[in-house]
C-alpha cells in the first residue's frame, strides 16, 4: 500500500478504538473485480427484500440470490457504487453513483468477488480503462439511482434504453463498467433497455459462469 493510502486506513483503525481491526486483504484484489455485498445484523445475515425478489420472482438458487448489492473495485480498496441511500456528495444531498471505501463494509457485510474470466490478471490495460470508466462517471456524471428502474421491473412496465444515461441501480451500474471500460459482458449489457422484462440482479453475477467466485479474504491490522 503506497503511504499516503497506508496512514488513511491506520487511522481508521485507530478512531474505531478496536483492539483488533480488519480489513480487505488488498493484495488479492484486482481493478475490475465485482464485489457482492450481503448486509450483516448481529454479526448473522440479515434478510433481504432484494433476496426475496430474485428467489421468489425471478428463480436464482438460494446461493445466488443470496447477494443483494453489486459494485466495482477501482484499487485502493475503494469501490464505485449506486446507492439508494441520500449521501451529501460535498456540494448536495443525493443518491446514486459514488466512490466508497470498501474498508466500511468489512465488518458489516459478507463479501464475495466476482472475477471475470476474460479478464485475466495480465489484462491490466482493460483493467485500467474498467478503473477510469468507474472513476470518471462517478465523479463526473453524478447520476441518480434507478428508482424507477426498480418500480418497472417490479411492476413489468418496458424501461426506456436512455433513461440508463439518467438513472442506474447497482448491478446494472457495474455491468456498464464492465462492458463499456473492459469489453466484457457487452451481450447482457446490451439487452437492458431493448429486451422486454430484463434487468440483472446481483445475483447474475454469482450465477455466471463467466466469473470466478471468490469469498473475499481479509487481513489483521496489528500495532496500530
Amino acid at each position: 500500500m503506497g503511504d499516503a493510502f497506508a496512514s488513511k486506513v491506520v487511522r481508521k483503525a485507530r478512531l474505531s478504538g478496536k483492539h483488533e481491526y480488519f480489513i480487505p486483504n488488498v493484495e488479492k484484489l484486482f481493478v475490475g473485480d465485482v464485489i457482492l455485498t450481503r448486509n450483516k445484523k448481529n454479526g448473522v445475515a440479515a434478510s433481504n427484500i432484494v433476496e426475496d425478489y430474485q428467489k421468489e420472482i425471478r428463480k436464482f438458487a438460494s446461493e445466488h440470490a443470496y447477494w443483494c448489492h453489486a459494485m466495482v473495485y477501482v484499487g485502493h480498496l475503494h469501490v464505485v457504487e449506486s446507492v439508494k441511500k441520500r449521501f451529501f456528495d460535498g456540494l448536495k444531498f443525493r443518491n446514486g453513483s459514488k466512490i466508497s471505501d470498501l474498508v466500511d463494509f468489512t465488518e458489516s457485510h459478507e463479501l464475495l468477488i466476482c472475477r471475470s474470466k476474460q479478464l485475466k490478471s495480465k489484462f491490466w490495460d482493460l483493467r485500467h480503462k474498467i478503473g477510469r470508466y468507474a472513476l470518471a462517471d462517478a465523479t463526473i456524471l453524478k447520476r441518480k439511482y434507478g428508482t424507477t428502474r426498480v418500480l418497472n421491473e417490479l411492476f413489468a412496465k418496458n424501461y426506456r434504453k436512455e433513461k440508463l444515461t439518467e438513472e442506474v441501480i447497482c448491478s446494472e451500474y457495474a455491468l456498464e463498467i464492465l462492458a463499456r471500460g473492459g469489453e466484457c459482458m457487452v451481450e447482457e449489457y446490451e439487452k437492458i433497455g431493448t429486451e422486454p422484462d430484463y434487468c440483472f440482479f446481483p445475483a447474475d453475477f454469482s450465477a455466471s459462469e463467466e466469473f470466478e467466485k471468490i469469498p473475499l479474504p481479509k487481513m489483521k491490522l496489528v500495532g496500530f
